[in-house]
């Protein structure tokens, strides 16, 4: 099984800001050139680096993108951070049935519920974001309803949808990212859990794709949702489902709007904080 590799210096930038910067400061870091943001909360962020060029950008990032005051903090972690972070690791509930499960705990599962692995990297989280858990929901109901044979993760990380929707009903999945580091990783996890080939990861744009899918997962965020909505619906099979998280909950009625204008009908909202998921399907198919 593949190891972490160590990195000897490590900046830790904490941003303290307004929720209603949330999204806005996280569309900042991720255009200065962020790998990945953990929202500890919708005031409380966190971005890790190695680079202190790139620490200064997206301080400089932040501050700009947000409305109001950005308090950050820089902490430069002890060559240690990496294993004192696996310590505190523990299996995250995703769904009722399933874990994302640390490769380095090799405890059961607990009762009642089954596990996915995945090699620990701060730069993918451990599955706790409520975007993460409202994203596996959807995808294990769809896949264990629908038994699809295909399933697309548009900006998978570290590979868990695309994984999860393969155990709970799908033959097949392709999860797609532009970061190599993210497919990298999505390819460990895919081993790791038996599923090497059943899922295939890319670093290939959305836009490079000509195959449509009945079941399209993407969680990503607001401003790259509406940017991609025409190439979301183009990848989508004419009786599919389109799965959309990564807004909060406020954002809703413009995701929904834009997608309705694309000819998608869209369920009941769901929700989970102040984070929002709409399920969509083409024209009026039932959802």
């Amino acid at each position: 099984m593949a190891k972490s590799k160590p990195i000897s210096r490590v900046f830790a930038l904490t941003f303290t800001l307004a929720e209603s910067d949330a999204t806005r400061v996280t569309n900042a870091l991720f255009a200065a050139g962020a790998g990945g943001v953990e929202e500890q909360s919708p005031s409380r962020s966190i971005v890790y680096t190695d680079d202190p060029a790139a620490a200064r950008r997206f301080i400089s990032a932040a501050r700009e993108g947000a409305r109001s005051e950005v308090r950050v903090d820089v902490k430069e972690l002890d060559p240690s951070w990496q294993s004192d972070w696996l310590r505190y690791l523990r299996p995250e509930p995703i769904t009722p049935r399933w874990v994302l499960q640390p490769t380095s705990i090799r405890s059961p599962a607990p009762r009642g519920k089954r596990r996915l692995w995945y090699e620990p990297d701060a730069a993918f989280g451990v599955g706790s974001h409520p975007t993460t858990r409202l994203a596996a929901r959807a995808v294990e109901a769809c896949c264990s309803r629908l038994r699809p044979p295909s399933l697309l993760d548009v900006g998978t990380g570290n590979g868990v949808l695309a994984l999860l929707g393969v155990v709970s009903g799908a033959k097949r999945a392709l999860g797609i990212d532009i970061d190599p580091i993210a497919v990298r990783a999505a390819r460990i996890n895919a081993r790791a859990n038996g599923l090497g080939s059943r899922c295939r990861f890319s670093e290939r744009g959305l836009d490079e794709l000509t195959s449509r899918h009945p079941v399209v997962v993407a969680n990503i965020e607001v401003w790259v949702l509406l940017d991609l909505a025409a190439e979301l619906a183009r990848v989508t099979a004419p009786a599919g489902r389109l799965l959309l998280t990564g807004f909060l909950q406020e954002r809703a009625r413009d995701v929904r709007g834009a997608f309705e204008r694309l000819g998608f009908t869209a369920g009941r909202p769901r929700r989970q904080g102040e984070w929002g998921l709409l399920e969509l399907a083409r024209g009026v198919a039932r959802l």
